[in-house]
């Protein structure tokens, strides 16, 4: 687990003994589930998609795993339709 996802769970489990047991099992169950991607791209991306950092981050992740980024942000879904699809439509009906 990442230092900022390592902070961001000890603030929102405050104080008490029983964050760092909680946070040895996150770790745990995260553990090999994290993926990295190249910043660089990130930043080329976000420029010519004109999405922030932060969303592009999703879309390319979305697009290294090979997996559709499922969505209510219309800007993403208009700048990454290959990628991105709504949430309304990634609901199967019977």
């Amino acid at each position: 687990m990442g230092g900022t996802q390592r902070e961001t769970l000890l603030l929102v489990l405050g104080g008490g003994g029983y964050r760092q047991t909680i946070l040895d099992t996150a770790e745990e169950v995260i553990g090999e589930n994290q993926y990295a991607v190249p910043a660089d791209e990130v930043l080329k991306l976000a420029v010519s998609s004109g999405c922030t950092g932060y969303d592009s981050e999703f879309a390319l992740l979305a697009r290294d795993l090979s997996v559709r980024l499922v969505t209510l942000d219309r800007e993403l879904l208009r700048a990454f339709p290959e990628i991105a699809v709504s949430l309304d439509g990634s609901i199967e009906r019977p």
